[in-house]
């Protein structure tokens, strides 16, 4: 998405999640939605953080220009993005979707804070991981995020293997 605003690009996620049809969103499970909502969130703020981090350096204040030039580089490293969302994905793609449409403007506030004199956080870099609890989509501590879970298994799994290797 080239530099389409942010508006449209709500559009688009707006359709896409009504592509998915009401099956979609009444087999997603409740229980597991907020930590698909809290994986899209690190997985898109984490793509767009090294560009945002690239913006405190350079020492950028927060204008409406540049409000709208990191939210279309949001909007373009989001959902559509096969890199972070993969085609066989349908639940963390619901998840995108959700998060996306629910936490917008909370988004474009968080960044603010980084690029705003007026707020503690500004020239600090963003880290995902704070970001997303910091604006509530995910909550503090393990578990909350799937590829925090999916690596906390992997290296409980490595640890178990080295024990039995003893």
């Amino acid at each position: 998405m080239a530099r389409a605003s942010w508006r449209a690009a709500l559009v688009g996620l707006a359709v896409a999640a009504l592509s998915l049809g009401p099956a979609a969103g009444q087999n997603m499970r409740e229980s597991i939605q907020p930590m698909m909502r809290c994986t899209a969130c690190e997985r898109v703020i984490g793509k767009a953080a090294p560009f945002v981090n690239r913006l405190v350096l350079k020492e950028r204040i927060w204008s409406k220009e540049l409000a709208r030039e990191i939210m279309d580089h949001v909007s373009s490293h989001s959902c559509s993005d096969d890199e972070l969302f993969g085609s066989n994905s349908g639940e963390l793609l619901q998840g995108c979707l959700s998060f996306m449409t629910d936490s917008f403007p909370r988004i474009r506030e968080g960044l603010r804070r980084h690029l705003h004199p007026r707020y503690e956080e500004f020239g600090e870099d963003v880290s995902a991981t704070e970001f997303c609890v910091d604006i509530g989509v995910c909550s503090q501590g393990l578990g909350h995020s799937l590829d925090r879970s999916l690596q906390r298994s992997q290296l409980l799994e490595e640890h178990r293997k080295r024990m039995q290797d003893l």
